[in-house]
């Protein structure tokens, strides 16, 4: 018995020799995964990684389409950009981000893509007749929404855009006023689910007499002397559906009232925000919390992070250093994005990547396969912001959680109850 099991375990020991002498371990596993603007999962054009601060190399996907990378034992620090396809934000035809993190923090981060994939039509009657004093009416949707044009309007033939997908949602809006539709003028509203939005669909809408509104508080906040503030509150329902702060409600620092949708759940996010800004130099700061629908209540909030130093800026190079020089010693990180034509790129560092370092320089991708093009030009305008945040949640639940992409072109994880505190400030130069 003793021949048998030595015969069957000499390969094993040979090739646990042969493992140990080429350095077997390859270190830590990462795998990038990206999701789109109607929340779908997205395979970007290209992905690279950095391991430490080595050079960049590019990875393509395995026979399962998975992007993964090693990052070598002894070595936490890595970085990984994606390149994503399709029309973004504020006109902007291309986009990407890149992320500068640590194997504590996260081994599987989700990048958010500026792209949409298909689009199908939703069409077909919104009735608000039956909520007392409604004139007028509107339908959002999530890549567009139609709302009346008629006076003393309570239904309507609609069509709509919306994300392709088995479960996405419409939203149908009462308001008391036919000319103006706003938070002022918003009465009822209720959310429709479920919608197998694929191709052209047909979709009947209509509300009850119980759909209104309940309106709650915002308090309000101080902000710093010689600044203005305000507060948004918007909704981003769980089947892609946005419905803005024009809608639902802001105001000034003084504080003041924000309609609640009956029927919200847990999955269905209020993003309430209160903001202080500057005016002259392009300087805020802003605390926002991300509000489960089933939760919705008064809201206070107030700006608790310093601002950005007057004067801050990056050097002027088509690859800028931004400084890290925020006063704050607590941060979770540092955001920035950069806008050059036809391009929008966002570049994310964790604490534990930044490790003590200074200044960000921008990476230069351009030597690589699909990146080649990631760069602005000479002569062409680069408008960038900077953004040094701290989060309540933990570093991995930021980063390895869907996103909900905002009107201005950025995203942040999709993460109940978080609450995220901001310095920004931003500014543009001529590329050298």
């Amino acid at each position: 018995m003793k021949k048998i099991l030595g015969g069957a375990l000499a390969p094993l020991f040979i090739l646990a020799l042969l493992l140990a002498a080429c350095g077997g371990n390859p270190g830590t596993k990462v795998t990038v995964r990206a999701d789109d603007m109607s929340g779908q999962a997205v395979r970007p054009q290209a992905v690279a990684f950095q391991a430490g601060n080595g050079e960049w190399t590019r990875v393509w996907p395995d026979k399962n389409g998975d992007y993964t990378f090693y990052v070598p034992t002894g070595e936490k620090r890595y970085g990984v950009a994606v390149k994503c396809s399709g029309m973004l934000a504020d006109g902007a035809f291309g986009s990407g981000a890149t992320y500068f993190l640590t194997t504590d923090e996260s081994t599987a981060p989700l990048l958010p893509c500026f792209s949409l994939g298909s689009l199908a039509r939703v069409k077909g009657t919104a009735d608000v007749s039956a909520v007392a004093g409604a004139v007028g009416l509107g339908v959002e949707a999530g890549m567009g929404s139609d709302y009346s044009g008629g006076i003393n309007t309570t239904n309507m033939n609609y069509s709509v855009q919306s994300a392709e997908g088995a479960d996405r949602d419409l939203v149908l809006l009462a308001f008391d006023s036919s000319m103006t539709k706003d938070s002022s003028t918003l009465i009822a509203g209720r959310i429709f689910r479920g919608v197998n939005a694929v191709g052209v669909v047909d979709k009947d809408l209509a509300l009850n007499a119980g759909d209104t509104v309940t309106d709650h508080n915002f308090a309000a906040f101080t902000v710093p002397a010689g600044w203005s503030g305000h507060y948004d509150v918007s909704l981003y329902t769980a089947g892609g559906v946005a419905v803005d702060h024009e809608i639902l409600g802001d105001g000034s620092a003084s504080g003041g009232t924000y309609h609640a949708l009956p029927g919200t759940g847990a999955d269905d996010l209020y993003w309430a925000d209160a903001t202080a800004s500057s005016g002259s130099d392009n300087r805020s700061i802003t605390q926002a919390r991300l509000i489960p629908g089933n939760t919705a209540g008064d809201i206070s909030l107030a700006p608790a992070i310093d601002p950005f130093p007057s004067g801050y800026a990056p050097t002027t190079a088509v690859f800028p250093s931004f400084p890290l020089s925020h006063p704050d010693g607590d941060l979770s990180g540092y955001m920035f994005f950069a806008f050059w034509p036809y391009t929008f790129w966002t570049y994310t560092l964790s604490k534990g990547w930044i490790a003590g370092q200074t200044q960000f320089t921008v990476p230069d991708l351009s030597g690589l396969v699909g990146f080649e093009d990631v760069y602005p030009r000479k002569g062409e305008g680069y408008s960038w912001f900077a953004s040094a945040f701290k989060i309540s949640v933990s570093m991995q639940s930021y980063l390895e959680t869907g996103h909900l992409f905002f009107d201005i072109g950025f995203s942040l994880p999709r993460v109940p109850g978080m609450t995220i505190d901001a310095a920004l400030t931003s500014g543009d130069f001529t590329t050298p």
